[in-house]
């Protein structure tokens, strides 16, 4: 999704939402990877879903 990013969403999404796309990608894929995933990070996913 990175490398196609600017030719599908840069028009109507900026930096900010990119980020918050790539945290919760990276939050997704730890949890599918059955990384260590703490109370804290959590509640900083749900943090980033509510301030979308």
């Amino acid at each position: 999704m990175a490398g196609q990013w600017n030719s599908v969403f840069s028009k109507k999404l900026g930096k900010a939402e990119r980020n918050l796309v790539e945290e919760l990608r990276n939050t997704r894929n730890d949890r599918a990877h059955q990384k260590p995933f703490s109370t804290g990070d959590a509640y900083r996913a749900r943090s980033d879903l509510c301030a979308a």
